[in-house]
């Protein structure tokens, strides 16, 4: 095994976008008093990544920071693994009340590097409630 060729990874997750966002919430008769269904994204996120070999992607959400300085990030959650620079995020419960979600994508190599959180793709996401009147 050459060790010399063996290094940590500089390069970090590219261009991260989000596509065919539908966002569903279940029609339920709220009448009986019980509570609201969740609300679920479902949407494909994308992105770049020149480091090669990778073995696999994990997939995350967390609340970002804010609104003010002091209120910090949310813990990460896993949402899925992906076996390329695409994946399908399907049935993703939301919070209620509107906060920016951030979607990470940690690349997992094949050398078993760990890649820091600062190289890993981020992308946040707003949203927001239409009433019906």
């Amino acid at each position: 095994m050459d060790l010399d060729g063996l290094q940590a990874p500089t390069e970090a997750v590219e261009s991260v976008c989000i596509e065919d966002v539908v966002w569903l919430r279940d029609a339920g008769d709220s009448s009986d008093g019980s509570p609201p269904k969740p609300l679920r994204l479902n949407a494909t996120l994308l992105w770049r990544y020149p480091h090669r070999p990778w073995r696999h992607f994990r997939l995350y959400r967390r609340r970002a920071r804010g609104p003010g300085p002091r209120v910090p990030a949310g813990p990460l959650v896993q949402v899925g693994r992906a076996f390329s620079t695409l994946f399908r995020v399907t049935e993703l419960e939301v919070p209620d009340h509107p906060v920016p979600l951030e979607l990470m994508v940690e690349p997992v190599l094949k050398e078993g590097f760990l890649v820091p959180e600062r190289l890993w793709g981020r992308l946040t996401l707003s949203y927001s409630h239409r009433t019906a009147k």
